[in-house]
């Protein structure tokens, strides 16, 4: 059976800013990437993915698949049928929190609301998706700097300004 792997768009934020934190973080980022490539790959099915789950597995939320990154980091995913979803990566605290929030409620997913990952790990849109955030970014920049004049920001930050 081929698994379809999805992951939402704050998935993609939490994973990116886990990337940027201290080294264990991006660690934890490598290693969840490398979970994503797998599993997009094999499926959940298969032994290397099935000795990366947490030990003790997840009652809180049913149908949900738990991966350890390591130095107390966390996957959490949720399995329906032949799709999976990836919901939320953080700090072993963090995904505790976020699972005690769910805890009892179905949830409700729905690949719409999601992004498809190649067979890869990829998002195929992650490398133009990240060129037209960048290209956005700069023109908005460009845009504030000439509308801000010196006296502006002098009057905005005039605790801060020398008179």
């Amino acid at each position: 059976m081929e698994l379809s792997l999805y992951r939402t768009p704050l998935f993609e934020k939490q994973l990116k800013a886990l990337d940027k934190a201290d080294k264990k973080g991006a660690q934890a980022a490598e290693r969840a990437a490398e979970i994503i490539r797998q599993l997009a790959v094999d499926g959940w099915q298969c032994v290397a993915m099935m000795n990366k789950r947490t030990k003790r597995g997840e009652l809180r939320v049913r149908k949900c698949l738990k991966y350890d990154l390591g130095s107390g980091y966390r996957l959490i995913s949720l399995k329906r049928d032949s799709e999976l979803f990836l919901l939320y990566v953080g700090t072993h605290d963090e995904c505790d929190r976020w699972l005690n929030k769910k805890r009892g409620i179905k949830l409700q997913v729905e690949p719409d609301s999601f992004i498809f990952v190649a067979e890869n790990g990829e998002t195929p849109s992650d490398c133009l998706a990240d060129t037209l955030v960048e290209e956005m970014v700069d023109e908005y920049e460009e845009q504030l700097s000439a509308k801000l004049s010196d006296p502006v920001l002098r009057q905005v930050f005039r605790g801060i300004c020398e008179r």
